[in-house]
């Protein structure tokens, strides 16, 4: 993750990466899979964390970070395909419907 002047985000930093609570929410359609708590990944801009993710199939991932010492915020979203990327047939999405 960066801030928009490129300043680097690490642990003791002006930008100090032990301030920023950062989160993944997971999700697959329309059903809430849960959150993870995402940590300092030991470079720069870096954070990590772990989750089971219960089957194959396409997640959306949103990552927001929040720093409480000045309001700071963010987030960004991305797509997976866990496992096969043939989707099942009650697994295709339907011509002209959209998550929000």
């Amino acid at each position: 993750m960066m801030v928009m002047c490129g300043c680097p985000i690490i642990p003791g930093g002006h930008w100090d990466a032990d301030r920023f609570e950062v989160t993944a929410l997971i999700r697959s359609r329309d059903r809430y899979i849960g959150e993870v708590r995402l940590s300092y990944a030991g470079e720069i801009g870096q954070f990590a964390g772990e989750s089971t993710i219960p089957s194959d199939g396409p997640y959306d991932i949103i990552v927001y970070a929040f720093d409480p010492a000045n309001g700071n915020t963010g987030l960004d979203r991305t797509t997976v395909v866990v496992g096969s990327s043939q989707p099942t047939p009650n697994e295709e999405q339907r011509p002209g419907v959209f998550d929000e």
